[in-house]
């Protein structure tokens, strides 16, 4: 009853807000997304095989006049044996132009590729998880995939052969713990900021971001973080790569942990609703980390997405992975769906 509530003031407060300024509300866009998965590890990290409910991911978006928009993306998720509920997305957006655009709230941090061109409907990916650079603060992600803050965007040269973007964020630092953000407050007086810069000229888009926080971690500690990346998207006919790579420096309390991680993934559509995809990816924890859940890690995996309907998209995959010392091989299907 209480999400029912929510749900529907999410809905009306658009249109109400628009009539209260003398315009006529726009039509929102409501998406649904979801997805079932099954699978099974053999090796040292044998387990046994099951299925398990994915995201449930909600998106409203709904224009309140010409130059304002809002956005709001809510997500059920597993929490131990049940589900819980995440405010992912929450943005009110102003845009007077393509080259400066304003958003307020929370939103994904602009760090790389993936972050920005993929949320949480697992529906958008080719394969069945995102690479564990990208993954979220809940599923031991590395780096801080969402910020609570003000985010400045804008496109230069939109019409021209060479196009660029910039983004420019600041908002709360890191909490005690890489999960959750702080959503509510701040430990910290400190707070982060991100820049990124990327330019896009016949299909390949590439650049480099980056971010510096400092964190009270505990009282009397801090966490001072600094982190850079870079990326390549690349896209020409039925081809499609995307490669990232971090470095994730921290030093916590004099104690100093250099973390890498990357991961290089190439797809190809070899008729309109099937396409095949491959990915490698490594992640290094330096001996000193004492603040990311992120473990050492390897994987390998290629596997086949073939689109049942347009909304609609079954996949199989089969790979290698090697977490904190264990190794084992893996299959797993996944049906994902966004309407």
């Amino acid at each position: 009853m209480q999400f029912r509530i929510v749900l529907a003031a999410l809905v009306l407060a658009p249109a109400v807000l628009a009539m209260d300024m003398g315009e006529m509300p726009q039509p929102l866009d409501l998406h649904f997304g979801g997805d079932v998965n099954g699978g099974k590890r053999f090796g040292n990290s044998s387990a046994p095989s099951a299925f398990a409910l994915g995201v449930v991911d909600t998106m409203i978006h709904g224009r309140l006049s010409r130059e304002f928009s809002v956005l709001v993306e809510v997500a059920y998720e597993a929490s131990g044996d049940s589900f819980g509920f995440d405010v992912e997305r929450l943005m009110l957006k102003f845009e007077p132009t393509t080259w400066f655009q304003v958003s307020v709230g929370r939103f994904h941090t602009p760090l790389g590729y993936w972050n920005t061109a993929y949320h949480h409907a697992r529906w958008m990916y080719s394969a069945t998880e995102a690479p564990l650079l990208d993954r979220f603060e809940d599923d031991a992600g590395p780096l801080p995939a969402h910020t609570i803050g003000v985010l400045v965007h804008g496109a230069l040269l939109p019409a021209g052969p060479v196009r660029f973007e910039y983004d420019l964020c600041a908002g709360n630092a890191r909490g005690p713990r890489p999960d959750p953000p702080q959503n509510f407050g701040d430990t910290s007086d400190s707070k982060s900021a991100c820049a990124a810069l990327h330019a896009e000229i016949s299909g390949v888009r590439f650049g480099i971001s980056g971010s510096i926080d400092s964190a009270t971690v505990s009282p009397g500690l801090d966490l001072r973080e600094r982190i850079a990346v870079a990326d390549l998207h690349w896209r020409m006919g039925p081809w499609e790569a995307i490669a990232e790579g971090a470095l994730i420096h921290h030093d916590l309390g004099g104690a100093i942990a250099n973390n890498l991680g990357g991961y290089a993934q190439l797809a190809v559509e070899v008729r309109d609703d099937v396409q095949l995809y491959g990915r490698v990816e490594r992640f290094v924890r330096a001996t000193q980390e004492s603040y990311l859940d992120t473990p050492t890690a390897s994987f390998a995996l290629g596997g086949v997405r073939y689109d049942v309907i347009s909304t609609a998209a079954l996949k199989l995959e089969g790979g290698w992975e090697k977490i904190a010392g264990t190794e084992g091989t893996t299959i797993r299907g996944q049906l994902a769906w966004l309407f």
